[in-house]
């Protein structure tokens, strides 16, 4: 799954509940809900892995403007088998915060899945619906 795919995706889901998504400027990767009346209600920073057991690059910059925005998000976590949805607080207490995840010399934390702890993950993109709590 790519990142146009999984936005389009949630996309379909939020128009059905009169929202809608967009770009926010910050980055490529990332996109916004917004509520019926254009009010953001939560921000989405997707990472695609290219690796069978899941690895990922989170830029530093980024989690820090998301955390500045003073809007929930989420980072979602894609591979070729799972789809991983870390809400902010787990971002923070278990990445942002935590030793486990040291910051590497190009400035990102290298998430391995199997260091992964307090998120769900789902296997297809119909369990997305179940746990992308959007309003």
């Amino acid at each position: 799954m790519r990142i146009a795919e999984f936005k389009k995706l949630i996309n379909q889901i939020v128009i059905g509940i009169g929202g809608n998504v967009q770009s926010n400027g910050l980055s490529k990767n990332m996109f916004d809900i917004c509520d019926s009346n254009g009010n953001i209600v939560k921000t989405y920073y997707v990472k695609i892995s290219s690796s069978k057991v899941g690895f990922w690059g989170l830029t530093v910059n980024q989690i820090n403007k998301l955390n500045n925005n003073n809007v929930p998000f989420s980072v979602v976590l894609i591979s070729n088998d799972y789809i991983h949805i870390l809400n902010d607080n787990v971002v923070n207490k278990d990445i942002h915060n935590n030793s486990n995840f040291p910051v590497a010399k190009d400035n990102e934390y290298k998430i391995n899945a199997v260091k992964l702890k307090n998120t769900e993950s789902i296997k297809n993109v119909t369990g997305v619906i179940s746990i992308c709590k959007l309003f």
